[in-house]
């Protein structure tokens, strides 16, 4: 019986060093499930903010594309009308050749420097509408990148956090386990201690059955 109440008491201190244990075990975990929250709720903001910027870049890319095109239709316009330009004026330097034939070449040569200027710089708005075009192009993938990047890191501490709350549902499973152990040592040792009164008063009972006689 000494024995058997010996166990008991051993069992019952393993069982309350597991009970802190997992006590423990569960305020670790709610502690990191706290903080995997927190940044699961950082990275979703990240999400936004990255989507945001996304859909401003595509529009500013859609911005550009159009001035582009803007661009690209005036310097159509500007060089499909620049032969008429060209046969009115022969047709007028004809007519006043013989008066001002000097001036009326130094006005061909300015028209002609006139228009290549402004094909120069259509070609120049051009050059850097598509290098902006470019460069919109690029941080846009870069955004792309690393909204994609977002979307696995909010997917891992997802996975991290159901992961937490199936150790702390297991924990917590656990913990009740061993409480349960608990109170059935506890009534273990109740009744052993009960038997071994028992014991102790049949024992008296046979003593004093021994004097009697």
């Amino acid at each position: 019986m000494k024995i058997a109440l010996k166990h008991a008491n051993e069992a019952n201190e393993e069982a309350r060093g597991n009970i802190m244990h997992y006590d423990k075990q569960i305020s670790e975990l709610q502690q990191i499930l706290h903080e995997e929250g927190t940044k699961r709720e950082h990275w979703r903001q990240q999400y936004i903010v990255s989507e945001k910027k996304l859909t401003t870049m595509k529009a500013n890319k859609e911005e550009l594309i159009e001035k582009e095109i803007q661009v690209r239709n005036v310097y159509l316009i500007k060089n499909n009308s620049a032969p008429i330009i060209q046969n009115s004026k022969k047709q007028s330097e004809n007519e006043i050749r013989e008066v001002n034939e000097h001036n009326d070449q130094l006005a061909a040569n300015g028209t002609e420097m006139s228009l290549l200027m402004r094909k120069l710089d259509a070609e120049l708005v051009i050059l850097k509408l598509e290098q902006r075009l470019n460069t919109v192009n690029a941080e846009t993938e870069r955004e792309k990148r690393r909204h994609q990047d977002v979307l696995k890191n909010i997917a891992k501490y997802d996975r991290k956090a159901r992961g937490l709350e199936f150790e702390e549902e297991m924990a917590a499973a656990n913990l009740q386990k061993y409480k349960r152990i608990q109170a059935e040592l506890e009534r273990a040792e109740d009744r052993a201690e009960n038997a071994e009164n028992s014991l102790l008063k049949v024992s008296s009972n046979k003593s004093n059955e021994h004097f009697d006689e």
